[in-house]
């Protein structure tokens, strides 16, 4: 959607969330949450614009749904051989 994002390091968003497109915050840690919306939201629109569409690009590089599910099937056909 080309957003910059903040959300919880929790479950495989390191992985996906990095700078300058996102900031996480560790779960429950509502001081931390609060903090990284306060950075994003300090970031001006032009920044934030800019990093919501590196992120979509990078997404579309290394995330997308249907070449990653292809890359696992071709991991775990090799391990039945």
């Amino acid at each position: 959607m080309e957003l910059l994002v903040v959300a919880s390091d929790e479950v495989g968003l390191p992985e996906c969330v990095r700078p300058p497109w996102g900031f996480l915050a560790p779960p429950g840690d509502v001081g931390a949450l609060a903090q990284a919306l306060q950075d994003a939201l300090e970031l001006k629109i032009d920044a934030r614009i800019r990093a919501g569409r590196q992120a979509r690009e990078w997404v579309t590089l290394h995330a997308e749904v249907d070449a990653e599910t292809e890359r696992m099937s071709a991991v775990i056909t090799g391990l039945k051989r």
